[in-house]
């Protein structure tokens, strides 16, 4: 019972195990090296083992022995002739002569010698040991003479090399020990740690030296017999090497004949480790466990062959699925692989597309021969009923639809059955991969917002209409549309509106161009891009035009009712560029042309405008880092109150010195940095500087200016952490906000009047004087002067040229006046150049005069220069 439970793999190892000792050929080679070879060698080896170790035991102690008994009267020798050298010494400088030859023998015998010590305890010579500072350094050995006739002592120390000579040695330890030792000082070997052989003697010094014994142990291991001339040890290597060479002498013959068989082997394993599986071992000649063993490494070479074959089209086709290649190429590799097998002959894989109803057959006709063909609707398993064959579903998906059919009545192996399901799901996955993929490149084509098209799929389709050549003759158009008014919509009624203005947006363009268009995309914000085939009459800019003129309808936005504009410019190909890179960059240079010359038009691309553009991608670039590297500064416009006819205000203005251009004028750089965003920055470094200036001037009691006007874009305004900006920017100054005007144009006013007048009410809470600045340019701002904050109305430079010349331009200055002082505001007029002017505005009232005919914008250094000589009557 216990036999039929046991698993198999405990069976087979039991089996393994018997069939090892009753090997035929394992008695032979068992038999033969025992009797030709183990047992002589065993039994010489134990006898000659013993009669070593007893021989060598004895040998060792004799010769440790011995060595002791030389190195004691080595040491006793030495010491006594360092005596007697130490007595010549002392003799000869008692004597005032001395000894040449006995002062060269000190060096060599002596470390150092030292002369009238102090008496000793007892007369004659001694000898001591002095302990060594280093752990492993050598004891000194001292010899003390004190006799009566000298008067005094005389004392040498040993030097080591003299003393200790002797004890060196290749074959055992010699360590020297005693009371006055604080270790035994070794020499020779390392001393054994066990198995050691050992011989102590004992030097006495008495009655030639006065001092302690000395104790000389030497130590030595069995193995120094390893060094040793001894006899036994020859007899034992000549009985062995007779032993050994008959013993390989009677088998040589044997193991050559047994060992051809294992040639074999190891050359087919050479193969196979090579990946060349067809190798096969010749069972000719092979008998015993060989031929069984040769038998069984041809069938398993062939299936593993089959194995690591079958592997490698697997990873060929799961390469192919990552590498994205197309899906018919991994269909014909898994079903060019099921060909090597011959029953499954006939298989088939049936792909069925939806969009067209047609279904794609492939077919094992022969061995490694795979057919190819395609059928109309109705080839599907679905409809029709096989019976001697097994259908199996492999994948479906929204565009297609695959069926795997192999014979029913065919038995497969286990492998061909387990090769046919793996390639069955590798072509289910790669069907899976490809619609996956066919999403993902239709979601990256497609704007997410608007379903149109995105940046990627209208360059694709545009390469494709250029690279079809349909319209290399007629020519296309790009039109690139930039929505006016967007940004302000979304930032007054958020996201959501701006959102759902987009689609309707997209909506519209679709509908105006109707079939007309090649493509229409979303580029991204308020960008949209649309194509129109060209044609000789110029028809496309009729459609062009009709496009703008729908984007200006009202468009109705849940309560809210919306009107925008759109700035589009346009570039042709091939006229304005060859590839999509050069077309969509013209027509976005000919928009941002359009958006200059005053929006809601259309631009076509001109050469020029290249230019003008690369100077303001160029600028635009440079601006981003001027502040960093202090181009920008500011200069000041003093301004005259006409009332005292003296100057307590000053206008702060920017000015950007550029390294190569010289000086950019503010009306050309400012409007850059509003569409970067950079005036946010700039602003707030104007406002700090600005504030920091009038403080240096607070020091001075005699400067004039006490008031200082700071100019606000209208994307400041705008910002919502505006105000907070300028909280922190008067944390850190000592001036009072009511020394500081703060100007906003009309322009800032009406795009959010709201929030405006919001925060222009916090600026005055703060303690800031408001200033509307540029007043009457626009058409609105009379109608938001009741509820607008404000301190000074400043009269526009364009008013002031016309004086003279336009009757209206002194009609609209002398209301701006009347208004001001009915509101009991502050007047200033700008850009005073001739006493003309001048005396026409002191008629009218004006409260502060500005101009070039006082004044030019000047540096903080200059200005002061200008000050102190306008003070000084005899300027």
């Amino acid at each position: 019972m216990a036999r039929l439970l046991a698993s198999p793999k405990t069976i087979d190892m039991r089996f393994q195990r018997r069939a090892f000792v009753k090997s035929r050929l394992g008695r032979k080679i068992f038999f033969i090296f025992l009797l030709i070879g183990a047992v002589p060698l065993l039994a010489v080896s134990f006898l000659s083992r013993e009669l070593s170790e007893y021989v060598l035991t004895k040998a060792t102690g004799q010769l440790l022995r011995d060595s002791t008994k030389s190195d004691a009267l080595s040491i006793v020798d030495r010491l006594r002739s360092a005596e007697s050298l130490l007595r010549i010494l002392a003799e000869a400088r008692l004597d005032g002569s001395p000894n040449a030859e006995a002062e060269r023998r000190a060096s060599v015998v002596f470390k150092h010698v030292e002369y009238s010590l102090p008496p000793a305890t007892h007369l004659g010579a001694s000898i001591k040991v002095r302990k060594s500072t280093l752990p492993d350094a050598a004891p000194d050995a001292v010899i003390n003479i004190w006799e009566t006739k000298w008067g005094g002592a005389v004392e040498g120390t040993l030097s080591t090399s003299y003393l200790w000579e002797d004890l060196d040695s290749a074959l055992y330890s010699i360590c020297v020990g005693g009371t006055e030792f604080a270790k035994p000082y070794c020499r020779g070997q390392a001393r054994p740690k066990s198995n050691t052989i050992e011989s102590e003697r004992i030097v006495y010094f008495r009655p030639y030296l006065q001092g302690e014994p000395w104790v000389i142990l030497a130590v030595a291991a069995p193995d120094i017999a390893d060094y040793l001339p001894i006899q036994i040890g020859a007899l034992f290597a000549y009985v062995a090497a007779l032993a050994l060479f008959l013993s390989l002498l009677a088998s040589a013959a044997f193991l050559r004949r047994a060992t051809t068989p294992l040639d074999a082997l190891m050359t087919a394993t050479r193969a196979v480790k090579e990946g060349d599986f067809t190798y096969t071992v010749p069972l000719v000649g092979m008998t015993d466990e060989f031929r069984d063993l040769a038998h069984s490494f041809n069938a398993m070479s062939v299936n593993i062959g089959r194995d690591v074959l079958f592997l490698k089209v697997l990873s060929a086709i799961d390469k192919a699925i990552l590498d994205r290649q197309p899906l018919a190429t991994i269909i014909d590799m898994s079903m060019q692989h099921l060909s090597t097998h011959p029953e499954l002959i006939g298989t088939r894989l049936l792909m069925t597309n939806h969009a067209n109803g047609t279904t794609r057959v492939h077919t094992v006709e022969d061995v490694e021969q795979v057919t190819t063909s395609e059928v109309h609707e109705g080839a599907s398993p679905s409809s029709q009923v096989v019976a001697d064959r097994s259908w199996r579903w492999i994948a479906k998906t929204p565009t297609c639809s695959a069926w795997l059919e192999s014979p029913a009545s065919a038995s497969f192996a286990s492998k061909t059955a387990a090769e046919l399901e793996s390639c069955r799901a590798r072509i289910a996955v790669a069907i899976h991969s490809d619609q996956y993929e066919q999403q993902l490149i239709s979601r990256a084509a497609r704007d997410s917002l608007t379903k149109l098209l995105n940046r990627l799929g209208l360059v694709e389709r545009l390469d494709a209409l250029i690279s079809s050549g349909a319209f290399d003759q007629s020519g296309i158009a790009v039109a690139y549309v930039d929505i006016d008014g967007f940004k302000e919509v979304n930032d007054a009624y958020g996201h959501d509106i701006g959102d759902r203005l987009l689609k309707m947006v997209a909506e519209r363009m679709d509908k105006s161009l109707e079939s007309s268009a090649l493509a229409l995309a979303r580029l991204g914000g308020d960008e949209f891009v649309f194509l129109v085939a060209g044609d000789a009459q110029g028809l496309y800019r009729k459609q062009i035009s009709a496009v703008l003129r729908d984007l200006q309808r009202v468009y109705a936005v849940g309560n809210l009712h919306i009107q925008i504009g759109g700035s589009i410019g346009v570039a042709l190909y091939p006229e304005d560029g060859s590839g999509h890179d050069d077309l969509l960059k013209n027509a976005d240079m000919a928009m941002y042309s359009a958006k200059s010359s005053g929006r809601n038009q259309v631009m076509f691309f001109e050469a020029s405008l290249n230019s003008a553009s690369a100077e303001r991608i160029e600028l635009r670039r440079d601006l981003s880092g001027a502040l960093e590297r202090n181009e920008l500064f500011l200069v000041y416009q003093p301004r005259l109150d006409c009332r005292k006819m003296s100057y307590r205000s000053a206008e702060a203005l920017l000015r950007w010195r550029h390294p190569k251009r010289g000086l950019i004028p503010p009306d050309y750089f400012i409007p850059l940095a509003e569409e970067s965003g950079l005036i946010i920055e700039i602003g707030s470094w104007v406002l700090k500087e600005a504030i920091a200036q009038l403080a240096s001037w607070a020091h001075d009691d005699q400067f004039p200016i006490t008031r200082i006007s700071v100019n606000l874009s209208p994307i400041q305004l705008m910002q919502e952490s505006f105000l907070t900006t300028v909280e922190e920017i008067l944390k850190c100054t000592p001036v009072q906000p009511s020394a500081i005007e703060l100007e906003v144009t009309e322009g800032a006013l009406i795009k959010d009047i709201d929030s405006a007048v919001h925060k222009l009410k916090r600026l005055q809470g703060l303690g800031f004087a408001i200033a509307l600045d540029d007043f009457g340019v626009g058409y609105s701002a009379m109608r938001y002067l009741s509820v607008l904050p404000f301190d000074t109305l400043k009269i526009d430079k364009s008013f002031v040229d016309g004086f003279g010349i336009h009757k209206s331009a002194f009609a609209i200055a002398s209301a701006i006046v009347a208004l001001g002082k009915a509101l009991e505001k502050n007047v200033v007029a700008e850009g005073v150049e001739t006493p003309e002017q001048a005396s026409a505005l002191l008629g009218l009232g004006v409260d502060e005069l500005q101009g070039y005919l006082y004044s030019r914008p000047q540096t903080p250094a200059d200005l002061d220069a200008f000050l102190l000589a306008a003070a000084d009557p005899s300027e």
